[in-house]
C-alpha cells in the first residue's frame, strides 16, 4: 500500500498519547496498528481501494490521534476520539458500556468507517455502516482478522 507522506498528521502520536487513549476507552491496540499510527498518523493512502465480497470500498483517510489542544486544526474531524465521541451511540451496542467495543481507524466514502472490533478478545477489522446503524444497534461486517490483513487488502488505486 502506498501512502501520501505529505498527508501525515504531525506531531506523530507518542506511546504516552496512545496509552492514554487506550486507558480512557478501555482498549488495547494491536502492535501493528500502534506502529502504523506512529508512522502514518492520519495519512491519506494513494493505494486506496479494497474489495470485499465483490464490492469495492474507497479508503479516504486513516484517522489520527491528536493531543486535545491540537484538535481544532484542519485534521480535528479525523481524530479517533472526536469520531468516537460524535458517533458513540451508533457504534456501540450497549448503553451503559464504559469504554468502547468499536474503534474507528479509517474513513470510507459516505458515512462508513473501517474499525477495530473489540467484541472478542483479539480485535478484528470491520466495516461500520453509518447510514444503516441506529442508536445502540451498529451494523458491522467483519472484513479481516487483523490490521495487517486489512492493509494487505488495499491493493488498488481509485481511477477518476
Amino acid at each position: 500500500m502506498k501512502i501520501n507522506k505529505d498527508s501525515i498528521v504531525f506531531p506523530l502520536p507518542t506511546d504516552q498519547l496512545i496509552d492514554s487513549f487506550e486507558n480512557f476507552w478501555k482498549v488495547k491496540f494491536p502492535e501493528d496498528y500502534r506502529d502504523f499510527l506512529k508512522k502514518y498518523n492520519g495519512a491519506v493512502p494513494e493505494t486506496n481501494v479494497f474489495t470485499f465480497k465483490r464490492r469495492k470500498y474507497l479508503v479516504e483517510q486513516f484517522l489520527c490521534l491528536m493531543e486535545k489542544s491540537a484538535r481544532n486544526d484542519e485534521n480535528g474531524e479525523y481524530d479517533i476520539g472526536v469520531v468516537l465521541t460524535a458517533k458513540g451511540e451508533l457504534m456501540n451496542d450497549e448503553e451503559d458500556i464504559f469504554g468502547t467495543d468499536i474503534v474507528p481507524i479509517a474513513s470510507l466514502s459516505g458515512d462508513d468507517y473501517v474499525c477495530l472490533d473489540y467484541h472478542k478478545k483479539k480485535p478484528s477489522v470491520v466495516i461500520w455502516y453509518g447510514g444503516e446503524s441506529e442508536e445502540f444497534h451498529p451494523v458491522l461486517r467483519k472484513i479481516a482478522n487483523s490490521f495487517s490483513d486489512f492493509l494487505n487488502m488495499i491493493n488498488e488505486s481509485w481511477e477518476y
